[in-house]
């Protein structure tokens, strides 16, 4: 039965299983799964766990140990080609919102356009001409050191960033990524802009890789709640 239902639970994954029948010691008939494909799975659902592990025969009756691989490998994947993939923010997010709340102006416009700079490359690389993402960023970053303020030219590069990502069409890293410069340059006109702009890069790093999407992500956020730490503290020192 073990044999039969894990078979089955690979085919579900996408692993075609090759299946076979063998009696047992009291003569019951048992299922057995190919153990090369046992590997495939094992070496998709943690490959650094089975690279350092003996490439030794595995039967079904010791893969109990999978469990935990499968459903970290369940948690983690979001299935971001047939849309079905959905965002889950971390649980440091609501930390990030309060902590944005006691920042200044400035300091989040800094953050928000190093969080949108950092996932920059996930849409240059696919779209090198398009600099509309990079320019909504530039801009914001002017607007930090002269503090001249013109709403046309903030609205001007702010839509002309989130347009290049309306081009880019289903959600993808690259799409997240201009997004996030959007949101970034719009941070000059509404402080709390700066919530979307590195919640947008956030998305973009989860969107990168199906198997480690939630670590990710939650590393990524973590950094990004440092970094405001940093920068308040910073900005903090230069007005003493």
């Amino acid at each position: 039965m073990l044999g039969l239902a894990l078979t089955r639970l690979l085919e579900v994954m996408g692993v075609s299983a090759a299946r076979s029948r063998v009696r047992s010691g009291n003569g019951a008939e048992i299922h057995r799964t190919s153990p090369s494909v046992l590997h495939a799975f094992l070496f998709r659902a943690d490959p650094k766990w089975w690279m350092a592990r003996d490439h030794s025969e595995i039967h079904v009756a010791g893969l109990l140990v999978i469990t935990g691989a499968f459903n970290k490998w369940q948690n983690n994947c979001q299935t971001m080609v047939s849309g079905k993939g959905r965002f889950m923010d971390a649980s440091i997010s609501e930390s990030i919102t309060e902590l944005v709340k006691k920042s200044d102006h400035r300091a989040l416009a800094v953050w928000a356009a190093d969080c949108a700079e950092r996932v920059l490359p996930y849409f240059e690389d696919r779209y090198p001409e398009d600099d509309r993402p990079r320019r909504a960023i530039e801009a914001l970053r002017e607007w930090v050191l002269t503090g001249i303020f013109k709403m046309a030219d903030v609205r001007k590069a702010s839509l002309a960033a989130h347009a290049a990502a309306r081009e880019v069409g289903a959600d993808s890293p690259a799409r997240f990524a201009a997004r996030a410069a959007g949101q970034a340059m719009a941070t000059a006109h509404v402080p709390t802009h700066s919530i979307a702009a590195a919640t947008y890069a956030a998305k973009a790093i989860w969107a990168t890789d199906t198997l480690n999407a939630a670590d990710n992500k939650a590393k990524e956020r973590e950094w990004q709640y440092q970094h405001l730490i940093e920068l308040g503290n910073t900005l903090r020192k230069s007005k003493r």
